[in-house]
């Protein structure tokens, strides 16, 4: 077995982002060795115009879908959002950090099922603050949107440039 194909199996199996560092840890690789086919993959991945790719999120890496085949993958997603959900998650990702309270007044008190299920999935974290709740975009939201970076500004930016794609849900 070759470093490139067991950092690939690597990538394909895990259940969350993982760094170079991670990797070589836990299979006996030297970061360079592990760094050095995740490059090596993204080249092929790319001369095969292949689906799939490798993204860089933060230090770590995960192997994902390109993001013009996710509206394909759609019905085959078991996390289906509403689009009022869409439209709450969407709210919280441009905002944040946003109370909880502020959303109750936008969409009304129905939403307090919709942000627990958010958070049920790992989607919005929410941390209390006086009588209300500060909620905020999670690291598994930009995994699962393919957003490489939990920055504001790189989410709001994805957002503005997604955001006909995703209205029309």
């Amino acid at each position: 077995m070759s470093p490139k194909s067991i950092v690939e199996a690597v990538l394909f199996y895990a259940s969350e982002a993982v760094s170079a560092a991670e990797i070589a840890k836990e299979i006996d690789l030297t970061r360079e060795e592990v760094e050095a086919s995740i490059a090596a993959l993204l080249i092929d991945y790319n001369e095969k115009h292949s689906a799939i790719t490798i993204v860089k999120i933060g230090t770590k890496y995960r192997m994902q879908l390109r993001e013009e085949y996710r509206h394909i993958i759609e019905k085959f997603s078991k996390t289906e959002f509403s689009h009022k959900k869409t439209k709450i998650i969407a709210t919280i990702a441009y905002n944040q950090p946003i109370m909880q309270s502020e959303l109750v007044k936008k969409f009304g008190m129905g939403i307090y099922g919709d942000i627990h299920e958010l958070v049920n999935v790992g989607f919005i974290d929410r941390k209390q603050m006086g009588t209300s709740f500060q909620l905020t975009t999670t690291k598994k939201f930009s995994e699962y949107f393919g957003i490489e970076s939990m920055k504001r500004e790189d989410i709001r930016k994805w957002i503005e440039s997604n955001e006909k794609k995703y209205s029309q849900t």
